[in-house]
């Protein structure tokens, strides 16, 4: 068993969402080491990241639902 520090489990979380994110270990490395590194500022991008991938997302089902129901067609530019 090992018991973790507050710090820690911030730097953990951290390194989850960045993953998440597609970042490589050694990326989120540099990232989070590096001397300007602003937590907040970094879990604000992250965040509008995660809502554009999200809004990526729901046009992917969008199409694919349009392909269900109507078959092979024309593809729509905001895919």
């Amino acid at each position: 068993y090992r018991l973790y520090s507050d710090e820690d489990l911030e730097r953990l979380q951290q390194i989850l969402l960045f993953r998440e994110l597609r970042f490589s270990l050694k990326e989120i490395k540099g990232i989070i080491d590096h001397p300007s590194f602003d937590k907040q500022l970094a879990l604000d991008q992250q965040i509008q990241l995660l809502e554009l991938e999200k809004e990526r997302l729901e046009r992917l089902i969008l199409f694919a639902k349009e392909v269900k129901l109507l078959g092979v067609k024309a593809m729509n530019d905001e895919v």
